[in-house]
């Protein structure tokens, strides 16, 4: 095995790894302060919190990345994100005070966020050191099956876990997985490019100009620009959808156990890993695909998956319809929502890849993340009160209206052609 294929397989073991665990931590984690506090509010506020977090750090990781040799930082956020997870676990496990454990546990947000803002873009921009250009669609690819791959088990044993051991096994699982993951990333070999030092005694100054840089660089690559916005766009109108509107359905509204949100959850994995593993046989035969194309298909067809959903979900919440018809309809349509968004992910990812430099690389990646996050927690938080102020079914539809009004202006751009 060349030396390029073994640093690859020792990347993905590691995110193979981190993404089980993840995957079995986002199915109880939820669910679990949705028990604790009995408020959406406070369930979509413990996500926004995280989300903020990556927001506002986000221009220092962009810095860190390329200031630091890239391999030792994702090994160290590993480490330390399963350090602070396990202590969570821990809390919950030995604490009876329901104060002290949500205190714990926005603890734990706000350092796995501040890892995640250097993980994320240091990750990103090792992939193009190890494989070759020709090789980014299919490495891509995938990344992107394994984690609808472990999602899918991840989820299944999340759901089965939290009913015998509760939210500490989900949560030291966790834990546990990023530690291994850590240990894997270690052993990845590769020669980085000269780094960016620092030479400025005003951190924060020299940063929010080092993230200034990458704005600039962004200016001059409109495409970019627009790549960012609408993924912006995409992550208001989906992400509050599968993390606040579905469980607050599932256990308020329908009053049903976890394993009913776990059925939804493998449901978009098992689509989005169908949908990467249909582009990563279609990219071996043409990878000459207008990204203009893509995004106007699957913009139209998201529009009408969610329109659908939200009609089912009146239909169930004024039992015009059976429970089990509901479960039917509901994963039909996630399974093609979740294939869509794997499919639109990869070609976007490698698109980025092959129009910024590599040492800007971590910049870049640093201020589209920044961009396409900057809304979340004001749609999570908007979400949940959405949900307990007017009603579940208008948060549904109001999804679908986010994206009907904002995303055609967005796509007949020539830049992104």
């Amino acid at each position: 095995m060349s030396n390029s294929n073994t640093n690859f397989m020792l990347l993905f073991l590691g995110r193979l790894i981190s993404r089980l665990g993840d995957s079995v931590f986002t199915i109880g984690v939820g669910w679990y302060i949705l028990e604790l506090t009995g408020s959406p509010v406070q369930m979509s506020s413990f996500i926004a919190v995280m989300t903020l977090t990556m927001v506002i750090a986000g221009p220092i990781g962009g810095n860190i990345v390329d200031q630091f040799k890239k391999v030792k930082l994702i090994y160290l956020m590993d480490f330390i994100r399963g350090s602070v997870v396990i202590l969570a676990a821990l809390t919950i496990l030995l604490s009876d005070n329901t104060t002290l454990i949500i205190v714990v546990m926005y603890m734990m947000a706000i350092v796995s966020a501040l890892c995640t803002v250097v993980f994320n873009p240091a990750s990103t921009a090792i992939v193009p050191l190890i494989m070759t250009k020709e090789k980014l669609v299919k490495a891509n690819s995938y990344m992107s099956l394994t984690g609808s791959m472990t999602t899918i088990f991840g989820l299944l044993l999340g759901g089965m876990l939290y009913g015998l051991i509760g939210p500490f096994g989900v949560i030291l699982i966790d834990g546990i997985s990023y530690i291994l993951s850590g240990i894997s990333e270690m052993f990845i070999k590769v020669i980085e490019p000269d780094h960016i030092k620092s030479k400025s005694k005003h951190i924060m100054k020299e940063q929010v100009e080092i993230f200034k840089e990458g704005i600039r660089y962004l200016n001059k690559h409109k495409g970019l620009i627009y790549i960012g916005i609408f993924a912006t766009v995409l992550n208001f109108s989906l992400v509050p959808l599968f993390q606040v509107y579905t469980p607050y359905l599932i256990k308020v509204v329908l009053g049903k156990e976890i394993i009913t949100l776990t059925v939804m959850q493998i449901t978009i994995s098992a689509g989005m890993f169908a949908g990467g593993l249909l582009l990563s046989r279609f990219g071996k035969k043409n990878q000459d695909i207008r990204l203009t194309h893509l995004l106007r298909g699957f913009s139209v067809s998201l529009i009408i998956l969610l329109c659908s959903l939200a009609i089912v979900v009146v239909s169930i919440v004024n039992s015009k319809i059976s429970y089990e018809l509901f479960v039917l309809l509901f994963g039909i349509i996630a399974f093609f929502i979740g294939g869509l968004v794997a499919i639109i992910n990869i070609p976007i990812e490698t698109y980025i890849q092959q129009n910024t430099e590599t040492a800007m690389m971590g910049r870049v990646n640093s201020v589209l993340g920044t961009l396409s996050m900057a809304t979340i927690p004001f749609a999570l938080v908007l979400g949940g009160i959405a949900v307990e102020v007017i009603s579940v079914e208008f948060a549904y539809f109001f999804s679908a209206i986010v994206l009907i009004i904002t995303t055609g202006s967005l796509l007949f751009r020539k830049e992104l052609s």
